[in-house]
């Protein structure tokens, strides 16, 4: 087939979808790695051309101003991991989560991620990459009630006041918001996904949701399906930015009686996100996008989940590890009976599967070069 040069420098969105520079749709299909918070794998040097054995069509990438160890990370590290997705036809998409533990998800501290950004060092990087990059200026970075129309105010002018000053530093590339409650809300976008576009002089947003629902209030009720509807219906590009079988709120350790278990410190001790209590109706989520046209990511590849409280570890997570040693035979070797047999499914098996259904627009095929004609 003829090539041609692409009609635009960077994915842009359209209605409710998000297109490459060649205007091909695009929807998304990927897998989160905390490649940032790897010691064994800091820059995805193993993870990523695993990962691209699955079929995704993008990689999440999870990382910081600052690592673990509180050292400024490095653009061209950044740079290394971004250069490894384009080598294995994946898009990166690129967050900040130094703040993510916070009570607010890091909500009261956007500017600190936004400043990052627009660092020329930062900024130079954006634009040498933006004809394959997605950034997220902060994981789960807000908070609020998507009930309290002050609080929705609050975070519509936060990050509309954020988006442009990406836009004024010369960051073009799609830019993605996580929802209020850090992350897990979708009705806000509903509400205002419309006037944060508008108020973006690129119109360039996508609107991700986390959807930690305990499967305990949605089981039974169609408040999963009508919410979603919602914003189907309200024409506005939304995606499910990150999906588990874990993770929801598992309110506290109960005694025998029914009251709540307390720590030394006389507190409530919370369950751990990984109980059965945790527990989301993730496959209610992923049909109805499957259905409709709609990107999601998948946490995660793995190792490394662990569910701490206030820098203690409570327990490890490998029910949320797709991997053992980051590599796709480790994946392809989940038996039916093991804990994290629900990520070999919606990975590989299942006919909704990322290897069934992510699809790479000719433009990713071609290493995010050409159109074809």
């Amino acid at each position: 087939m003829a090539q041609r040069k692409p009609l635009r420098k960077t994915f842009f969105v359209r209605g409710r979808h998000l297109f490459d520079p060649c205007e091909e749709q695009v929807i998304l299909r990927g897998i989160s790695k905390m490649v940032i918070f790897d010691p064994s794998d800091p820059l995805g040097v193993t993870s990523i051309p695993e990962v691209a054995k699955t079929g995704a069509n993008c990689f999440r990438i999870v990382w910081g101003m600052a690592n673990p160890q509180l050292k400024k990370t490095k653009a061209t590290d950044l740079a290394k991991i971004i250069k490894n997705c384009q080598a294995n036809k994946m898009i990166p998409v690129v967050g900040l989560w130094d703040f993510t533990d916070e009570f607010d998800g890091g909500f009261s501290k956007l500017q600190q991620y936004v400043n990052y950004w627009k660092q020329p060092a930062i900024v130079k990087l954006v634009k040498k990459y933006e004809n394959c990059l997605i950034i997220t200026i902060g994981n789960e970075a807000a908070t609020g009630d998507e009930n309290i129309n002050a609080d929705v105010d609050t975070f519509a002018n936060a990050y509309s006041g954020a988006v442009n000053q990406l836009r004024d530093a010369g960051i073009n590339v799609p830019i993605i918001i996580d929802g209020m409650d850090r992350g897990k809300s979708l009705v806000c976008f509903t509400k205002i996904g419309q006037a944060l576009l508008d108020k973006d002089p690129l119109h360039n947003l996508l609107f991700s949701f986390h959807p930690y629902w305990p499967k305990s209030a949605t089981n039974g009720t169609n408040f999963i399906d009508n919410t979603m509807n919602d914003a189907i219906n309200a024409n506005i590009p939304f995606i499910i930015g990150e999906i588990s079988k874990f993770g929801a709120w598992a309110g506290f350790e109960q005694n025998p009686d029914g009251t709540n278990k307390l720590d030394a410190n006389g507190n409530p001790i919370p369950r751990s996100l990984c109980s059965s209590q945790s527990e989301v109706e993730y496959m209610r989520f992923l049909t109805i996008a499957q259905n409709n046209q709609i990107g999601w990511i998948l946490w995660e590849w793995g190792p490394g989940n662990a569910d701490w409280r206030d820098g203690v570890l409570i327990s490890t997570c490998t029910k949320m590890d797709a991997t053992t040693d980051r590599t796709f035979l480790s994946l392809q070797n989940i038996l039916p009976t093991a804990e994290n047999a629900w990520l070999k499914d919606i990975i590989l098996t299942n006919p909704i599967s990322i290897q069934n259904t992510s699809v790479k627009s000719a433009y990713v095929q071609s290493g995010f070069k050409f159109c074809t004609v």
